[in-house]
């Protein structure tokens, strides 16, 4: 039975007509027959067949199997001299159950009245091949022996095993079947827990094996050394494996290590250091990094090494593991790279010193040389031809341009060396300082200078002024015939303010927009545009010593837009 059992109406004893008629492929069966064995003998085949009633009935009562009878409306003829798939057909059609005990009632939770008359077809009207292919096993070996599948008639799954045997007259025709049937639905429900307990086993074996695997392909196949560090009850720590690149620094092999504590493998004064981190690693209760330097006998390496402690079920820790990745190119880059940060600081700090001291030793004897250049052109004026008062001219004129040139030197040397303590500079302020220090330039030249409004900075307040000075200065220099348009603005990050100044004026060519950040150079001649030169480099070294950065955006004959950047250590907006 493949499907829960609808009950069925009582069946109607075979007729003379039609419902015989549609069984004639039963080769066997014809209308002579059919009327001369009519139901009234079946009572009588019962009869023989159950001779011992009353203990039968006790049995059927008292057994905890579940026992049936199905019988057929007619005899049948079974062998090859039939047709079998319409014997199976009548069969399907004509065998009802007439008999069921309480236990086979209660395997199916059915009443008698709701089984008595079922026949093959409604046990399996879901899987009428399944249903023939069982009935033809039983009639060919006269008896058959399954566990099934079955639905009750609440829908639940009932697992049963059943014996079921042919009922013969004595001609050797079929009758009908009795079936003795046991719930075995627990026992199958062991099997497949019992299966699946296997099966889940057989899967966490798998995986488990394919974890290892993996596990070992990454011990013996990574570029990083992979140690294992055993912990002892007495608290020693002793090397339980080393992987191939381990092997390769330590210069030692994974069999001459295992079992060794640090100083018995490397000796008392670099085994002490290694039980020194595993002791830090027991004590801190989880993982740890540093760099260290590894002198072993065959060579000697930087390592960035994390050991990660392994606890028990009782939260002790019984084994560290180990890892260390080779940082030595790393760190003699690290360690070049800071002997040359060293060596250009000291170089700068020579520089500045000798920049300052020879700005200021020149001064005097500069001083001197003007005075006395002078003098010479107060004294002798007009005493002296045309050519000798152009000499003189010449060189007042040179000493007056060297001395510019030293106050210069002077101030760009001061940028990086006599700074001022970093504060909190209200940048609006700092503008209208520089502006009132401009006036007449602007005046002159009949500028106009707008600006957004601009946030307070942590800066020097005199470098900071003297940014903004020369920035608006060199815009009120390089200025075309129109009247200069200076634009001051600012735009606020979390970790940045970007400053920029713009204006109309003259502009230059791509090519030259680094250049004029160098010291002492310049794109014009003195009498087109006076000027050392120095200003736009001082404003670049101002604004690096803050920590920002200095460029320019620029066209030839549409102005010039001058950004440098400054830390927004508040982080705060506008």
């Amino acid at each position: 039975m493949n499907q829960p059992i609808a009950p069925r109406p009582a069946r109607q004893p075979a007729t003379h007509g039609s419902e015989v008629a549609s069984d004639q492929a039963y080769t066997q069966v014809t209308p002579k027959a059919i009327e001369d064995r009519t139901l009234a003998d079946q009572p009588k085949r019962e009869t023989e067949l159950l001779s011992n009633q009353s203990c039968l009935e006790a049995f059927f009562a008292q057994s905890p199997d579940g026992f049936f009878f199905m019988m057929l409306d007619l005899p049948i003829q079974w062998d090859d001299t039939v047709d079998k798939e319409a014997v199976l057909n009548y069969v399907f059609n004509h065998q009802t159950v007439t008999k069921v005990n309480a236990a086979m009632l209660t395997q199916y939770g059915a009443g008698e009245d709701e089984f008595i008359g079922l026949t093959p077809k409604d046990f399996f009207a879901n899987d009428l091949a399944t249903g023939k292919d069982l009935w033809r096993k039983m009639f060919d070996q006269g008896k058959l022996h399954v566990e099934i599948l079955e639905w009750k008639l609440d829908g639940t799954a009932l697992w049963i095993e059943g014996d079921y045997n042919c009922l013969y007259e004595s001609d050797g025709k079929i009758v009908g079947h009795f079936g003795i049937q046991r719930d075995i639905t627990g026992r199958k429900q062991t099997e497949e827990n019992l299966i699946k307990n296997i099966s889940d086993r057989k899967q966490a074996e798998t995986q488990l094996r394919q974890q290892e695997e993996f596990l070992q392909s990454i011990y013996n196949g990574t570029e990083q050394a992979i140690f294992v560090i055993d912990i002892t009850s007495d608290k020693e720590f002793r090397y339980a494996g080393f992987n191939p690149v381990s092997e390769k620094y330590a210069g030692v092999t994974n069999e001459q290590i295992l079992g060794k504590t640090p100083v018995e493998a490397f000796g008392e004064t670099f085994g002490t250091i290694l039980q020194q981190n595993y002791q830090l690693c027991l004590q801190s209760d989880s993982s740890i990094n540093y760099e260290e330097q590894l002198k072993f006998d065959t060579r000697t390496i930087w390592t960035l090494t994390t050991l990660s402690p392994l606890q028990d079920e009782q939260g002790q820790i019984y084994r560290i593991i180990g890892t260390a990745t080779d940082i030595s190119d790393r760190k003699h880059k690290e360690i070049e790279l800071q002997n040359q940060k060293q060596d250009l600081a000291r170089s700068n700090a020579e520089l500045q010193q000798f920049a300052y001291i020879a700005s200021h030793d020149l001064q005097e004897p500069l001083r001197m040389i003007t005075s006395y250049l002078e003098l010479l052109e107060r004294r002798y004026k007009g005493q002296l031809d045309e050519k000798a008062n152009k000499f003189i001219a010449y060189a007042v004129d040179g000493a007056a341009r060297l001395q510019t040139l030293i106050n210069d030197l002077l101030t760009y040397s001061r940028v990086g060396s006599r700074g001022q303590d970093l504060e909190f500079v209200d940048c609006e302020k700092v503008l209208q300082n520089v502006l009132l220090n401009l006036q007449m330039a602007i005046e002159q030249s009949n500028a106009t200078i707008t600006h957004t409004p601009l946030p307070q900075v942590n800066a020097d307040p005199s470098q900071l002024t003297q940014l903004f000075q020369n920035l608006i200065s060199n815009a009120l220099k390089f200025r075309q015939e129109a009247a200069p348009q200076i634009h001051i603005a600012v735009q606020g990050t979390d970790d940045k303010w970007l400053f920029s100044v713009q204006d109309n004026g003259i502009g230059m060519e791509v090519q030259y927009l680094d250049r004029i950040f160098i010291i002492f150079q310049r794109l014009h001649s003195k009498t087109e545009y006076p000027g050392t030169g120095i200003g736009l480099a001082v404003c670049k070294k101002i604004v690096e010593q803050h920590g920002g950065t200095l460029w320019v955006d620029s066209q030839p004959g549409r102005g010039s837009t001058f950004h440098f950047t400054l830390p927004n250590l508040a982080g705060t907006p506008l």
